[in-house]
């Protein structure tokens, strides 16, 4: 049971991979085929209830096979995002979850190429909440193993049979992960501390490379019409 002050609204943003998720207090908000840079439209950010306080966000799945998204620009969608969820909530807690494993074969990508464009966007969403003062929770790594060849193993009942959706085992670490960050003393910490945190929000690192290509969110509203 997840113990929350009343005072505070809470809310699971997910594509489809929040289906099926029940929590006592938590707003689960999902959309099916959700990608990421979708959200800065007007007709999908209107589908949203942004009034929150606390928001725990579950996507990134369905960016990795558009030609359209790499690494680089997933990192620029997530620091977007933290800044589009500040217009509406300046202190708001946002905590980020991994992008988790698939098991999906794709004509010409085999399972450790798929497994690598996850490490890659999983890196890049690391980099992001970092650079936004926010917090970020592999667990993508909780839920896989890797033999001694290397190979990538989901860990059984994370997956469904489909190798996308989360299985029961999944779903059972996602609320866990949710219980131990969404409480009561964590969220009058991270509010104790947000103004001092929001203060060193803008500066970037340049030995990373996807941080050089960051896009402030009024520049990518205002280039894509949004």
């Amino acid at each position: 049971i997840i113990v929350l002050s009343t005072d505070f609204r809470l809310v699971l943003l997910s594509d489809s991979l929040g289906k099926g998720l029940v929590l006592e207090g938590v707003d689960v908000q999902t959309i099916s085929g959700l990608k990421i840079q979708s959200i800065f439209r007007k007709d999908t950010r209107d589908q949203f209830n942004w009034d929150f306080h606390a928001f725990f966000i579950l996507v990134g799945s369905n960016d990795l096979f558009g030609q359209e998204t790499e690494s680089p620009q997933f990192y620029c969608y997530v620091r977007s995002l933290v800044a589009l969820i500040r217009i509406y909530n300046p202190d708001a807690l946002i905590i980020f979850a991994s992008i988790p494993p698939r098991l999906i074969y794709i004509k010409r990508l085999d399972q450790f190429v798929i497994h690598n464009k996850i490490r890659h966007f999983n890196n890049a969403m690391n980099v992001a909440c970092e650079d936004s003062s926010v917090k970020y929770i592999n667990i993508h790594k909780r839920m896989v193993t890797v033999d001694r060849h290397d190979q990538v193993m989901v860990l059984p009942d994370m997956l469904k049979p489909d190798g996308i959706q989360l299985g029961v085992a999944g779903r059972q670490l996602v609320v866990e992960v949710i219980q131990k960050e969404l409480t009561i003393p964590k969220i009058q910490l991270h509010y104790n501390k947000m103004r001092m945190l929001r203060a060193a929000e803008s500066r970037l690192k340049s030995s990373c490379p996807v941080r050089k290509q960051y896009i402030p969110l009024e520049q990518l509203i205002r280039d894509n019409k949004l």
